[in-house]
């Protein structure tokens, strides 16, 4: 599927819950899987109630120790870099 950047139509247009993975975009994220976004919410809006892995691609450069995250933001699962992916330990439930 080629997504055209129309956050809106999308999430219109498909059943959440038949998707395993998404992968979301961001500005800069940290290593606890807290992402910065365009700051409008709409894939916060979008994976609230999505209990698939939640997948971030974003170069080393953009990593950070915070991004200063609220209450509503919702973590990716997942970040891959440009080194080895970096897979975030709340995906393993011991």
């Amino acid at each position: 599927m080629i997504f055209d950047g129309d956050i809106i139509t999308f999430m219109n247009d498909i059943d959440i819950n038949e998707l395993d993975i998404i992968i979301a975009p961001c500005l800069s994220a940290c290593l606890d899987g807290s992402r910065l976004g365009h700051g409008k919410g709409y894939y916060d809006r979008f994976l609230k109630d999505f209990s698939g892995i939640k997948v971030v691609c974003i170069p080393d450069e953009l990593i950070v120790e915070s991004v200063f995250p609220e209450k509503h933001d919702i973590k990716a699962d997942i970040i891959i870099t440009s080194q080895p992916c970096s897979q975030l330990s709340r995906l393993y439930k011991d």
